[in-house]
């Protein structure tokens, strides 16, 4: 969402600057903004040469738990079954049927309890005083993957949401009922049966291949490995499937924030050609690519049309790989792009994005004036000029978590 919120901040400057000076004004002023783009690319290039052999090292680490070996085959979408019962948030409409039904949904007691200590193992819970069902978890394995794209609380054939704004599930249910499954399992007994089924709940959401879906899975395989620690060394036995160790912790979190960060359309082609060669987390750095370039696809298209054309055949060539999104929806929906390319950037009504033939070319309420990607498509110049801009906005060097050590 950072990223979200400073291209737009960049959108609104530069039409700024086209708007209200002369355009050879605008286009110096852009021009010297972006003077240090070339280096910034070059830098990047140059940490990627380096620590390149280390998100090497991590990838391998990574494939070492066997959740985050990637399947080519699903059959079984665990949407039907989970869609309805977790929390939605983002923008979902309040009429939605699966909006506000969710049977996942924790009481504020409970919720109140495990935010009463930090290390929720120390946690006494008197099970009696809580309607608490648990056999979703052993429900949940019928399912091989979960797809939100399917049976999600939106139509898909309106994309009435920009892809960042899109409804998203409530993780934070999900974390906390694995930590009271945890507790009540031992408590019941029940930890060599039960633990396993956090690694499938875990595999679930990795299924989704995105940034945070991935961060959700390895935060329950953490909570597990924390549970383990704490328990008593007669017990640990107990504890079956998954047990991840620190160094693949840590080796998973620095490979998808490195990975995640290379998403920028700017990135070279020599530094995407080795990122997608990362089995393990190619179909991550595709969502994550396509969802924070899909809303600037068009202008894109106008200045760095390789670059989108890279994109569009790693999502064709890992279409039976990667996992459908509401982004690759987008990517491809004739009518997602056509509405893009409409948007007055000066419009400042929310709803704007919203499929309503009496919002289309509607003139700014505020300055009655004109500017989008439409408008942009006849001054490549200009176009070229707020990409550089947008996208040096949104342009870091990830590898930070290299170099902190």
């Amino acid at each position: 969402m950072n990223v979200f919120i400073k291209t737009s901040a960049g959108i609104l400057l530069s039409c700024f600057l086209i708007w209200y000076f002369w355009l050879d004004i605008a286009l110096l002023g852009l021009s010297l903004f972006n003077a240090n783009l070339k280096f910034d690319l070059n830098e990047l290039e140059k940490n990627f040469i380096n620590h390149y052999p280390a998100m090497i090292k991590d990838a391998q680490i990574s494939s070492e738990i066997p959740l985050f070996i990637n399947k080519n085959l699903y059959n079984q979408n665990a949407a039907t079954f989970l869609n309805p019962m977790i929390q939605w948030q983002g923008d979902v409409a309040f009429d939605n049927p699966l909006n506000g039904s969710s049977s996942l949904a924790l009481s504020e007691k409970i919720n109140e309890l495990l935010k009463s200590n930090s290390d929720f193992t120390k946690l006494k819970i008197i099970w009696s005083e809580h309607n608490l069902d648990f056999s979703w978890f052993k429900k949940n394995l019928v399912f091989d993957h979960w797809n939100l794209s399917e049976n999600a609380p939106y139509d898909l054939s309106e994309l009435r949401f920009q892809v960042l704004t899109a409804p998203s599930p409530f993780y934070t249910d999900l974390i906390n009922w694995t930590k009271l499954y945890l507790l009540y399992s031992y408590e019941m007994k029940q930890l060599p049966t039960n633990s396993k089924d956090i690694d499938h709940l875990a595999s679930l959401i990795f299924s989704q291949q995105n940034f945070v879906g991935t961060a959700v899975a390895l935060k329950l395989l953490e909570l597990k490995q924390i549970f383990y620690k704490e328990l008593p060394d007669q017990h640990k036995k107990q504890v079956t499937g998954i047990l991840v160790t620190d160094q693949q912790v840590q080796a998973v979190k620095r490979l998808v924030k490195v990975v995640s960060g290379l998403s920028s359309i700017l990135v070279p082609n020599t530094l995407f050609n080795k990122i997608i060669k990362l089995e393990v987390t190619k179909c991550i750095f595709l969502e994550e690519a396509l969802a924070i370039n899909v809303d600037f696809k068009p202008l894109f298209e106008l200045s760095y049309p390789e670059a989108i054309q890279r994109l569009e055949e790693l999502r064709k060539r890992t279409i039976n790989f990667c996992p459908n999104s509401y982004a690759k929806v987008a990517w491809t929906s004739k009518k997602y792009q056509e509405r893009l390319q409409e948007i007055n950037f000066f419009d400042t009504n929310e709803n704007d994005f919203e499929f309503n033939s009496s919002n289309k070319s509607r003139p700014n309420r505020f300055y009655g004036k004109n500017l989008s990607f439409n408008d942009l498509a006849q001054k490549p110049k200009l176009a070229k000029a707020i990409t550089d801009l947008i996208t040096n906005v949104g342009l870091s060097d990830p590898f930070g978590v290299y170099t902190l050590d």
